[in-house]
């Protein structure tokens, strides 16, 4: 009887053992996952700071072109 429970009880703790691992080995790719995310999340804010200066950029531009097609106009008609 006594060996029947002692194989018994090896046996789950085997099995809670394993299931440690398992969960040991989780936790570790949760934190790489959260470290990659983390880095990503920084590469998307320096994307969109980049992306805010193009616009900033491409709106002037636009505005010095609207400003010399206006002057060229201008200057045709005189």
């Amino acid at each position: 009887m006594l060996e029947v429970e002692n194989t018994e009880l090896k046996m789950k703790i085997d099995q809670v053992m394993e299931e440690n691992e398992l969960l040991y080995t989780q936790i570790l790719s949760n934190t790489r996952f959260e470290e990659q995310n983390n880095e990503l999340k920084k590469e998307l804010d320096l994307l969109r700071e980049e992306n805010r200066i193009l616009r900033l950029s491409i709106s002037s531009f636009a505005d010095r072109i609207d400003r010399h097609i206006l002057d060229f106009e201008s200057n045709a008609t005189k």
